[in-house]
This record gives C-alpha cells, sequence and structure tokens, in this order.
C-alpha cells in the first residue's frame, strides 16, 4: 500500500462533497451506506465504518500492517477530516487521531 496524508485528504473531501466526481453520486451513496453491524453501534460499508447518525455520524477507517499505522475519520457535520499516518506499526494512531479531534472541538 502506498499513500500520503495529502492523498486521503483528497479521498476524505470526495466522501464528504462528491467532488472531483470519481463515482455517480448514488454510487457514492451505497460506499457510505451502513451494510454490516460491527463493532459497539458500529456499522461498515464497503470499506469504510459508520459511527453515529445525524450531526453525531463519523466515517472512516483505522488501519495496520507490519510497519505501519493509519487511523482515517470524517465529521461530515463539521467537515472535518484527521488522518494519520506512522511507519511505525506500533504507534497508536487511533488514539493520536482522537487526541487531534478533541484539539480541534476546543
Amino acid at each position: 500500500m502506498y499513500s500520503t496524508v495529502t492523498d486521503l485528504t483528497r479521498w476524505n473531501q470526495f466522501l464528504l462533497t462528491g467532488s472531483p466526481a470519481i463515482v455517480k453520486q448514488d454510487t457514492l451513496a451505497q460506499l457510505l451506506q451502513p451494510r454490516v453491524a460491527a463493532e459497539q453501534g458500529t456499522q461498515y460499508g464497503y470499506g469504510i465504518y459508520i459511527k453515529g447518525t445525524g450531526d453525531a455520524t463519523v466515517h472512516g477507517h483505522p488501519g495496520g500492517v507490519p510497519g505501519f499505522a493509519a487511523y482515517n475519520e470524517i465529521w461530515p457535520a463539521t467537515n472535518l477530516s484527521i488522518v494519520i499516518l506512522s511507519n511505525l506499526n506500533t504507534a497508536d494512531a487511533r488514539s493520536i487521531g482522537r487526541t487531534i479531534r478533541v484539539l480541534a472541538n476546543t
């Protein structure tokens, strides 16, 4: 896998706005449609988890493989996107991202 924070920020912007038009709007809607129940109130769409409803909705996906950790979450109601990439798989990317989220709201 290869990506950059800039690439993921562009991806997040597409998920938030549908622009640039990579796929049709109905395809984007299907991508973000909850399909499978996951952990504690989280649904999973096509490779993206969906938590909450309305203004509390969060889309994202954490990740990790040996040597790599990632955290990517989007809050559509506030147009906030947080991307954490680390080339150290022991980094707690999720915790770092959530701390940034708290700081962003203060």
